[in-house]
């Protein structure tokens, strides 16, 4: 009774004391002793103790029950341990103990955690064989592991099991099987899903709403994802950094730089405060819009946020100025990038070679091309950029690699 008072409060030390101290006063311990002492352990996150008390159970000959075993494989699902609760499921069956719904439950969060989602699927798939009931736990990790693992109409077949085995589907359930469609950019089924959680008496929250927008931004929906956003400040749920980024995000996929910005800035009007994605995906869209000077201000907004800019904010505002042809902006933002440690990609100098080469800036294409990996072939092939460059002066492109080397010296006495 001590032991399992020290379990409920979370004291999974004394719990372990009080167990090894009962040889001391000639009093066995015995399953309920450590099955009270393994659950104090699993509920504090030390998987790693609660299964060493299991082999010691295993070791002196207790018969442990199925509490015992449910206590260490919940242990072992908290650890990440999927393959040890395999195990310990397995020592069950040849010791004739029959697993529950409590440990199956378990042991499908496990597999669900660790990305196994064919185990998930089969575990619980066998639980009527096995004389087991699956529960909402049940159901609700399978949708999980298939979300996880990619597999959005299997994540909606174990949704539909639910009505046949006399469930009803809950939060979790729903919240991944939109996140599964989400992830797979099947918006109509998406929000096909938060339309029918009211008649499951499930109120959408914000995560179930994130997830509907995101869908939308990755199917190119920007006016539903703006509906879904309108309906989270009606609905009485607010809207996070998530929903507007989401929100922006599907603005800038279809070039409306102008409703991402006024997005963008109306996070500061309801005290939302933007992340990186949010200001990079404004700053994309500017690019798309060919807002060059939007770009910058949204970068300089940026800079004297919390918000740090990051190589896709610095990528896309030399897009922006590229394709406006002002490479003296473009190098601008370079300069900025290697001010706060951003070694530029190949598609930042790929866009700048594009750039110089449109202004017949051969000497800056060479300094820009030594800043290039050696061992990676650059994207957007800034190669045929900078050869372009040098045709028009006459220096012959074999020469390149060779320049690589002097121009990098020269860049680094201060050439750029």
């Amino acid at each position: 009774a001590a032991i399992t008072a020290c379990e409920k409060g979370s004291q999974w030390q004394l719990a372990i004391h009080l167990l090894t101290e009962m040889p001391s006063v000639r009093v066995a311990p015995n399953k309920f002793s450590y099955s009270a002492a393994i659950s104090a352990c699993e509920k504090h996150g030390r998987w790693q103790e609660a299964l060493v008390l299991l082999s010691t159970v295993l070791a002196i000959q207790i018969q442990p029950d199925v509490v015992v075993f449910g206590a260490g494989i919940s242990a072992a699902e908290k650890g990440g341990q999927w393959q040890l609760a395999l195990q310990l499921l397995s020592t069950m069956l040849l010791t004739r103990i029959a697993p529950n719904v409590v440990t199956l439950s378990a042991l499908v969060s496990s597999c669900e955690k660790a990305g196994q989602w064919q185990m998930a699927l089969q575990l619980l798939f066998d639980m009527p064989a096995a004389k087991v009931v699956p529960n909402e736990i049940s159901f609700s990790a399978s949708i999980s592991a298939c979300e996880k693992g990619g597999q959005w109409q299997l994540a909606l077949q174990v949704l539909s099991m639910l009505p046949d085995a006399r469930l009803t589907a809950n939060r979790i359930s729903f919240s991944a099987a939109i996140s599964a469609c989400e992830k797979a950019g099947e918006w109509r089924m998406a929000l096909h899903l938060l339309s029918i959680m009211p008649a499951a008496t499930v109120a959408p929250d914000t995560i179930n709403v994130n997830a509907g927008i995101s869908a939308c931004e990755k199917g190119n929906q920007w006016e539903i994802a703006l509906q879904l956003l309108s309906f989270l400040a009606t609905d009485r749920l607010a809207p996070d950094t998530i929903s507007f980024s989401a929100a922006i995000s599907a603005c800038e996929k279809c070039g409306n730089w102008e409703i991402a910005l006024l997005l963008l800035a109306h996070m500061a009007i309801v005290k939302v405060e933007p992340n990186e994605i949010s200001f990079s995906a404004g700053i994309s869209a500017c690019e798309k819009g060919d807002q060059w000077q939007m770009a910058l201000q949204v970068l300089s907004t940026m800079r004297e946020s919390s918000a740090l800019p990051n190589v896709v904010s610095f990528s896309a505002c030399i897009s922006a100025c590229e394709k406006a042809r002002q490479w003296q902006m473009a190098l601008a933002c370079l300069a900025k990038m290697l001010e706060v440690r951003f070694m530029p990609d190949e598609i930042s100098l790929g866009t700048l070679l594009t750039a110089r080469d449109k202004a017949s800036q051969w000497q800056m294409a060479l300094a820009l091309y030594a800043l290039l990996p050696t061992n990676a072939p650059p994207a957007r092939n800034p190669l045929s950029a900078l050869s372009g460059a040098c045709e028009k002066k006459g220096t012959p492109v074999p020469t390149l690699h060779h320049a690589r080397f002097r121009m990098y010296t020269g860049y680094q006495d201060g050439l750029l």
